[in-house]
């Protein structure tokens, strides 16, 4: 899969599981920056080529399946058989993942109790819960100063 593929296929996966658009997933300036740190902490754990391995039964499942459908196989268990390490496999990557873009925190899996580990600035501001709560870390709004004078805008609007 090439890097761009790879990119989409992430950004897709994600929205699968969030109910956050793609379009609103793949927005985020740091959606690159997600994966290349997500790819370096899930392969540390599962081994080189987990990451792919997760895009790609991803890929491969929504050619027949709604692409939320075959995020909740893989949320549910139903394709872990397929996973390259089986003591950390799909399900608990993919819950993973889940974490890791909403809070922009990494929690190490083989540390129960982990307080996490924010790998970059940027994953933290950017993280989907402060889009998904319409609010914002402190010190990191991206909005205008004065926007609470307005009306917030839907939820529908700012996820998709």
């Amino acid at each position: 899969m090439d890097s761009s593929t790879r990119l989409q296929t992430f950004i897709d996966l994600v929205s699968a599981l969030t109910g956050v658009s793609a379009r609103v997933a793949g927005q985020a300036e740091a959606a690159a920056q997600y994966l290349e740190n997500y790819t370096h902490a899930a392969d540390g754990i599962a081994g080189a080529g987990a990451t792919d391995a997760l895009l790609g039964v991803f890929a491969a499942g929504r050619q027949k399946l709604p692409p939320e459908k075959v995020a909740k196989m893989l949320f549910y268990k139903e394709l872990d058989g397929s996973s390259p390490d089986p003591a950390w496999p799909f399900s608990a990557m993919t819950r993973n993942l889940m974490k890791f873009v909403l809070l922009g925190v990494w929690y190490d899996p083989n540390k129960p109790g982990d307080d996490g580990t924010i790998p970059t600035a940027a994953s933290y501001s950017e993280g989907l819960v402060w889009l998904i709560a319409q609010a914002h870390p402190v010190g990191a709004s991206q909005l205008a100063y004065g926007y609470w004078a307005n009306p917030p805008p839907s939820l529908k609007d700012l996820i998709g």
